[in-house]
């Protein structure tokens, strides 16, 4: 309920499994690849997307992101392009997802790190 789909034409919003949620305001723009696994919750102002959108010098820049089985997602977090976040790993409120987060771990901040 809520959530914001901007899916071009030829990319692919993949949602494997069961018991995925999304909260108000969320926002995916998937221009090339975005999933999302089994039982993962992503809180509300959530933005995820895999690409810069526009161009900015030559080509726009996009890169699939992936999101593992398990993950909560904090309120007010931004993943971008090319992230991995894998299986049960927490993302803290307020981060910035610009590099891949391993399986089990909590990250947090701008940039995440984990902690």
């Amino acid at each position: 309920m809520g959530c914001k789909l901007a899916v071009q034409s030829g990319a692919r919003l993949i949602f494997f499994g069961d018991n995925i949620f999304f909260n108000l305001n969320t926002t995916l723009y998937c221009r090339n690849r975005i999933t999302v696994d089994i039982a993962t919750i992503v809180s509300q102002n959530v933005v995820i997307r895999d690409s810069d959108v526009h161009r900015i010098v030559g080509e726009v820049n996009n890169a699939p992101v992936s999101i593992g089985n398990h993950c909560w997602i904090g309120t007010n977090v931004i993943i971008l392009k090319g992230v991995t976040i894998g299986d049960n790993s927490v993302i803290g409120t307020g981060s910035v997802v610009i590099h891949d987060i391993p399986a089990g771990c909590v990250a947090a901040g701008d940039p995440a790190k984990v902690r």
